[in-house]
């Protein structure tokens, strides 16, 4: 490398750190919890086309205004209404 090129390692290593603390910051601040009235859980099994075949089940929480995708301990704690 010869002395009149600038190098952008400094540059990639700050761009780096800024992004680790913008996520970081997400994880620590306090988002907003929603207290919505259940309106359905819907479980749908679905299976992937490849050569394993192989299906997993997922659940959603759906609310007046939101729809979630939860853990099935989750969905199975809840109760509509």
């Amino acid at each position: 490398m010869s002395e009149n090129t600038p190098s952008k390692r400094p540059v990639s290593i700050i761009v780096s750190i800024v992004v680790c603390l913008i996520i970081i910051a997400d994880f620590a601040l306090p988002g907003s919890p929603n207290t919505e009235e259940i309106i359905n859980i819907k479980r749908e099994t679905q299976t992937s086309y490849n050569a394993a075949r192989r299906t997993h089940t997922t659940f959603q929480v759906i609310t007046q205004n939101y729809e979630f995708y939860v853990d099935k301990g989750f969905a199975k704690g809840m109760e509509v209404g």
